[in-house]
């Protein structure tokens, strides 16, 4: 049997879908609010407060739903889930690869953090962040994004990257370096995905986002599991982006745009985010016999240094 992968992912809860939905309007709402006329938009703010509050009272319920099916689990009898696959399919059973659990506690964690504008530190997020982390373990160990990826070959060409210096079609023998191309343009090229694939390996990477965005402090008495919430989820997209070749700030903004994006706060969190993660993500440059030359700096890091 083929293992499991980015081509497995899915989300079977409808109503989880439905939430999502209904998040991402809102989150389009505000990002169109003309702040210069606050007072001809005070109808639509005071729907999209109820919309709020309706919004996070229905993920609450279906985190009550998440935590019992999982003492069901332990105790060896699973509910089945209602798909959201049309056609005549029965509803199915949870796969390490459903992410409706990781989209419902993504999703009130952004509604926390983005939405309501609450301190990334604060400790009420510990509870949730621990959910998120609790749901993410399947997919997570299923596409095995704890440990370092192994090296990959470049679609097209001869390069591959690893954790060596040494760079694939490259040897000590005097070989002419293998060009560099960048991975993240080439990835696609002759491998078409279909959108739907796309779009579940997007959501997983926006939810590990996300919960990259959370700084709680590490508490002395927290287990060793659950201690570091920011590393965990820090390693986890640092290790995921490779896996996807995305090797640009660019890139990355721009898959999680196709999810849900609220302008300046999320501008803002991925510029620290990628301060973390962006050194690790440098594609493996060739140039005469050096390897790994620095790559010119990005603009961001120009405005930095100015």
């Amino acid at each position: 049997m083929e293992p499991l992968g980015f081509k497995d992912l899915t989300v079977q809860n409808r109503e989880a879908v439905e939430l999502f939905e209904l998040l991402y309007s809102i989150t389009e709402c505000i990002n169109n609010f003309d702040y210069a006329s606050l007072e001809s938009t005070y109808g639509q703010r005071i729907q999209v407060s109820d919309s709020i509050y309706m919004i996070e009272w229905r993920l609450c319920h279906l985190e009550e739903i998440s935590r019992s099916r999982q003492s069901w689990k332990r105790a060896g009898s699973v509910p089945l889930l209602p798909s959201i696959e049309e056609g005549e399919r029965p509803p199915r059973y949870p796969s390490p690869t459903d992410l409706s659990d990781v989209l419902i506690y993504a999703a009130h964690l952004f509604l926390h953090l983005a939405i309501r504008g609450q301190p990334p530190s604060a400790q009420r997020h510990r509870a949730l962040a621990e959910a998120l982390m609790s749901a993410l373990c399947d997919p997570i160990l299923t596409l095995d994004l704890l440990s370092q990826p192994k090296a990959y070959e470049v679609p097209g060409s001869q390069v591959s990257r690893g954790n060596s210096g040494q760079v694939a079609g490259q040897s000590g023998t005097g070989n002419l370096p293998t060009p560099y191309a960048p991975t993240s343009e080439i990835s696609n090229v002759n491998m078409p995905r279909p959108s739907r694939d796309e779009l579940h390996a997007n959501i997983l990477l926006w939810a590990l986002f996300v919960g990259s965005c959370v700084r709680v402090p590490v508490s002395l008495d927290s287990s060793v599991l659950l201690g570091n919430h920011h590393e965990f989820f820090i390693n986890a997209l640092r290790n995921y982006c490779r896996m996807r070749n995305i090797v640009d700030k660019d890139t990355l903004a721009e898959k999680l745009k196709d999810i849900m994006w609220l302008y300046s706060w999320c501008e803002h969190q991925l510029t620290l985010v990628w301060n973390e993660i962006g050194n690790d993500l440098r594609p493996w440059v060739t140039a005469g016999e050096q390897v790994n030359v620095p790559l010119p700096a990005s603009r961001d890091q120009r405005e930095q240094s100015q």
